[in-house]
């Protein structure tokens, strides 16, 4: 395997110089757009920046057959299952990684392996799972320490699950931390969940509160200060409403005490996950937690949250009974979600015994 970075002024004078120096069978890994400045005139300069990869085998076995000029031989099936590109995207395939998640991995292990003579898809396996040990991240709980004051707004998106997480999560710091708090709730919007959040804080003798706007949140807040926890269900908006950004940061500039624990659902869509990671992630959170994760077999849509954007996990929330539904995930909890391949695949990989191959 021949990985190479190339600079250029534009993307056509790029493609040109990796067709030139690595050949039509060439694999581009990666492509930035970086901006330097010019070293006489101090002026910003433009340029394109692409790693691209050849794998030698492929190369050999295709000069060999010399074909007419202007004519295009495509690899064999045999030449293409023994390349290392092809085991990294079988594997990563097999996974639901999105693209732009497999150009980044197979990077990093390209760079990981590239003085390694062989690689396998048991190297690939292991190099994955120990990259994901590194890159997973668990989001400690505060109020496992003494005299800890948490002030929590649970946000997401509408259908994530926020209102029945918020009373799993008071549930757990009463009745495991024996703390004192209080639920309040600026969802006046809909008549049913602020009854089910008071339904809620009266099985469990909480107190409960209905805030009006951000600065009745605020004077919530101050009234309760000496209160271990304060827990604020927040009206479930889209990522995508122009209206949230300002009503959301409305409530946190009001009352800068609270953090946000983000809810997002293992059933939602990739491009809907990553929204709401955009979105979220200019707010000060607390953790994020993932629900309905008993409502599907396919954790695929996590990948890129977890594993690109390295988002602390906070809880799994695994079904409706409140409140024993939620789990402090573990690294290794995590891993076993997301590293699920189907049955067949190891079934294929021991019927196939496909042979070490070369990286470089």
């Amino acid at each position: 395997m021949k990985i190479k970075r190339f600079v250029a002024k534009n993307m056509t004078q790029a493609l040109q110089r990796i067709k030139i120096e690595l050949g039509d069978e060439a694999v581009i890994l990666d492509t930035k757009r970086r901006i330097k400045k010019h070293a006489e005139s101090g002026k910003e300069v433009q340029y394109i920046e692409i790693t691209a990869a050849v794998d030698h085998e492929i190369e050999k076995k295709s000069s060999k057959k010399a074909p007419r000029p202007n004519a295009y031989v495509p690899p064999s099936g045999a030449e293409l299952a023994h390349t290392p590109l092809l085991i990294l995207h079988q594997i990563f395939s097999g996974l639901g990684m999105d693209q732009r998640l497999q150009r980044a991995l197979t990077c990093a292990f390209l760079n990981h392996y590239h003085s390694h003579p062989y690689v396998s898809y048991k190297d690939v396996w292991d190099w994955l799972r120990s990259y994901c040990l590194k890159a997973i991240k668990v989001q400690e709980e505060p109020f496992a320490a003494k005299n800890a004051k948490v002030r929590w707004a649970f946000v997401g998106p509408p259908g994530s699950g926020k209102t029945t997480n918020l009373a799993k999560l008071a549930a757990r710091m009463k009745f495991h931390f024996g703390m004192k708090g209080l639920l309040l709730t600026t969802d006046t919007y809909r008549l049913g969940a602020a009854h089910q959040l008071e339904r809620f804080a009266t099985l469990m003798d909480i107190p409960y509160q209905v805030a009006v706007d951000p600065e009745d949140v605020a004077r919530q807040l101050k009234a309760n200060e000496d209160l271990d926890f304060i827990l604020v269900d927040t009206i479930g908006r889209s990522p995508l409403d122009p209206a949230h950004k300002h009503e959301l940061g409305h409530l946190l500039g009001t009352a800068p005490q609270l953090d946000c624990q983000v809810v997002i659902s293992a059933t939602d869509k990739n491009e809907d996950i990553a929204a709401s990671i955009r979105f979220y992630k200019k707010f000060p959170t607390a953790g994020w937690i993932i629900s309905k994760m008993d409502a599907t077999k396919s954790y695929s849509s996590l990948l890129m949250p977890i594993l690109g954007n390295k988002v602390p996990i906070s809880y799994l929330s695994t079904g409706q009974r409140v409140p024993e539904d939620i789990t402090r995930p573990s690294v290794e909890m995590l891993l076993s979600y997301l590293l699920k391949m189907p049955a067949r695949y190891y079934k294929q990989q021991a019927r196939t015994k496909t042979p070490n191959r070369k990286v470089a």
